[in-house]
């Protein structure tokens, strides 16, 4: 921009310089305030980007302690169900053991015996069901 200093224009109250276009400082200091605009906005996309997987992340761990809880109570389940097992095991195999060395009658804390083996069967072949009461 050529810069006629006229008369009018040294009278004029705004100043020369308003005359002239914007100072350098000027657009320097917007220039430097766009800069620092620019980089808050960054700075915001990437928090809110940050905050997301903060989101994402909650959610997964959540999920993970759903399934935890669950397992854990299938596990309790399954111990429980394994304990009263062996447990009924044990019993019988203290009722066999009690019955093949000792012919007294078993403590009354064992439950009842098992029905008798048809006598013309052979111990180690199959046994079809028992029949049932007509």
């Amino acid at each position: 921009m050529v810069h006629l200093r006229t008369k009018h224009a040294l009278n004029d109250p705004r100043g020369p310089s308003w005359q002239e276009g914007p100072l350098a400082w000027f657009l320097e200091y917007f220039g430097k305030l766009n800069a620092t605009m620019e980089r808050m906005k960054q700075h915001q996309e990437q928090q809110a980007k940050y905050f997301e997987q903060i989101e994402k992340q909650e959610k997964y761990i959540e999920r993970l302690s759903d399934l935890y809880e669950n397992l854990y109570e299938q596990q309790i389940d399954f111990n429980k169900q394994y304990n009263d097992r062996m447990t009924n095991i044990e019993t019988q195999l203290k009722y066999l053991l009690f019955t093949i060395h000792d012919p007294t009658p078993p403590p009354t804390d064992f439950p009842p015996s098992p029905p008798p083996l048809p006598s013309d069967t052979p111990s180690s072949s199959y046994r079809p069901p028992l029949p049932l009461p007509s």
